[in-house]
């Protein structure tokens, strides 16, 4: 009895395994495209590429963007505006950590 039951268990345990089966899906990652993590100390600074506002503020994933040099400004009340270059590299993503002066209120 126990070996039916074993039987039926297995069974019905490759049945449940086949019918929720989830497909793998693949991505090919385009060559042409990176992407880039700004995170600013402190966060919530207005993003802006290539001198337009982005609508993002940090910390934030930009992604898709094309391969290429990028002048990066972030803005906070209270901060001075930090503006730097990245070079965005096709399939690779870049992780920056930006750390805002506070304006002196001499």
């Amino acid at each position: 009895m126990n070996s039916l039951y074993s039987v039926i268990i297995i069974i019905t345990s490759i049945i449940f395994l086949n019918c929720c089966r989830q497909d793998i899906v693949e991505f090919n990652l385009d060559s042409n495209e990176g992407s880039l993590y700004i995170d600013s100390s402190p966060q919530y600074a207005s993003i802006y590429l290539r001198g337009e506002y982005s609508g993002k503020h940090t910390p934030e994933w930009l992604s898709q963007l094309e391969k290429g040099n990028y002048r990066i400004t972030l803005k906070l009340n209270g901060y001075v505006d930090t503006t730097f270059r990245v070079d965005v590299e096709g399939a690779k993503r870049k992780y920056l950590l930006v750390t805002l002066q506070k304006i002196d209120s001499r």
